[in-house]
């Protein structure tokens, strides 16, 4: 056996005249090495913006948006529905299908203009004439 794992601390008392002077001023012991330990009690809450005031700003700018009743009721449908239990087991990655050239870039152009050297040399040559 090693002597290194018998080592120990122990803490001396503490002298008369500091336990005095502490408690004099009310001096309050801090946080030790255990109490960081300590397991905290579990919140109640744990989304942690259920109150009013955390809650999004909801504003209607058009009329199809949705108004601040529309989302309560939507999240009170949500909360009825159980959620279901994912299936225990091997989880499996498949590929995704391959998209079209058209669903890659849908509302996306994109045009190149080579001749922007050449239209402003023909421009610059109507300002020297």
């Amino acid at each position: 056996m090693s002597k290194k794992s018998q080592v120990s601390y122990v803490k001396p008392a503490e002298p008369a005249f500091l336990s005095r002077f502490k408690e004099r001023i009310g001096y309050r012991e801090g946080p030790t090495v255990d109490t960081k330990r300590e397991q905290l009690p579990a919140s109640e809450d744990d989304s942690g913006s259920d109150k009013e005031d955390e809650q999004p700003r909801v504003i209607v700018l058009k009329k199809g948006d949705l108004t601040a009743e529309e989302v309560a009721t939507i999240k009170e449908e949500l909360k009825e529905v159980p959620e279901a239990d994912p299936e225990v087991g091997k989880i499996i990655f498949r590929k995704p299908p391959k998209r079209s050239a058209e669903e890659n870039y849908f509302g996306l152009t994109v045009t190149s203009s080579i001749n922007i050297g050449l239209e402003k040399s023909s421009h610059s040559s109507y300002l020297n004439e």
